[in-house]
């Protein structure tokens, strides 16, 4: 169950109450958390951290040399990574995506968003058995940061989503289900939620491709 509280300071967040799937209580915020990461982010990039998200979103070839310059500028900063990654995915690279996923994670391997990045990696080939190893068999947040009581909507929901495609991908239907149900009442608007949703219940046509993929790869561990 999901409920809304209001703080004195007027903003809204949403609480994840105990239950069989999340242990603890804690707080999902949409406000800006800030750890050693973020902390690192130079004022250049905070500047420019709405420029560069929209062009993410509709120039991924433009900021492709952009995000090379800043992470050579910059080689502490996560984020810039996951930029890149991201901007390499939307561009159909998926070789540079990749390996620059498993970079991030390399150079900073307690990067909570590497993590996600690489567990969504190893679901999409089918190695499922070693996302329970990426978060140290801790798939809950409040196991995984115990001393944390607050997390924001996008780590909530980057988190619920990937355990969500684990647990579906794994034939644990009805877990991966009452996750979903998660995400769609306290993140409705995230894309791990429309991710999640498309991967428990996909189209006439998502499931016809993922036939033929299962299909083409069969027949490539035959020859």
């Amino acid at each position: 169950m999901s409920k809304k509280r209001k703080k004195k300071n007027g903003r809204k967040e949403r609480i994840i109450g105990n239950n069989s799937k999340y242990i603890g209580t804690y707080t999902i915020t949409e406000e800006p958390l800030e750890d050693k990461y973020t902390k690192r982010i130079p004022k250049e990039i905070r500047k420019r951290a709405e420029e560069l998200h929209d062009m993410l979103l509709h120039k991924p070839k433009k900021i492709i040399p952009l995000l090379l310059g800043y992470i050579k500028k910059y080689p502490n900063v996560p984020l810039l990574y996951n930029y890149l990654s991201a901007a390499y995915g939307r561009i159909g690279d998926l070789g540079k995506a990749e390996s620059t996923v498993v970079e991030n994670l390399n150079k900073h391997p307690d990067y909570f968003f590497a993590k996600l990045n690489y567990a969504d990696i190893c679901l999409r080939k089918g190695k499922a058995s070693k996302v329970p190893y990426i978060f140290n068999h801790k798939l809950d947040l409040k196991l995984l940061y115990p001393k944390r009581s607050t997390f924001h909507i996008s780590e909530f929901a980057g988190f619920a989503g990937t355990i969500c495609k684990y647990y579906n991908a794994i034939g644990e239907r009805k877990m991966a289900e009452s996750l979903y149900e998660n995400l769609r009442v306290i993140a409705p608007n995230e894309l791990a939620t429309k991710e999640a949703k498309e991967d428990l219940y996909p189209s006439i046509l998502q499931r016809l491709f993922r036939r033929i993929v299962t299909i083409n790869s069969h027949e490539r561990n035959l020859t």
